[in-house]
């Protein structure tokens, strides 16, 4: 575990910015367990004023009103989650679950010149 360990929870655009993105090239930062696709939910404040909110940011889950935020973890502690591998579909299966009628059933022979993938 590095020195200074960390955990952050910020905004999920974060990983954008100019000053974030590189600590995550590097490998010196990385996300937290928590999946993109799933909101961190906070409880509210006593008192709040959630009709002012848009309904899809407030939850009411047993009478304890949560306020849903894009966020995510940043940290420097590793965890399981970080080495399993990313489970990727292959150029075969996008065609055989593809919605896109004129794709079905078509396999690409084209390649990336960026990445030298199918396309």
């Amino acid at each position: 575990m590095p020195a200074n360990s960390f955990l952050i929870i910020g905004n999920k655009n974060a990983i954008t910015y100019k000053e974030v993105f590189p600590l995550i090239k590097e490998n010196k930062i990385w996300t937290g367990a928590s999946g993109f696709s799933k909101d961190i939910l906070f409880i509210s404040a006593e008192g709040m004023d959630i009709a002012s909110k848009p309904k899809t940011a407030v939850r009411d889950v047993g009478g304890v009103t949560y306020l849903r935020s894009p966020s995510i973890w940043f940290t420097n502690i590793d965890h399981g989650r970080r080495h399993q591998p990313l489970p990727l579909m292959s150029a075969k299966d996008n065609l055989k679950f593809s919605k896109h009628k004129e794709l079905k059933g078509k396999l690409s022979k084209k390649k990336s010149a960026r990445s030298g993938c199918l396309l």
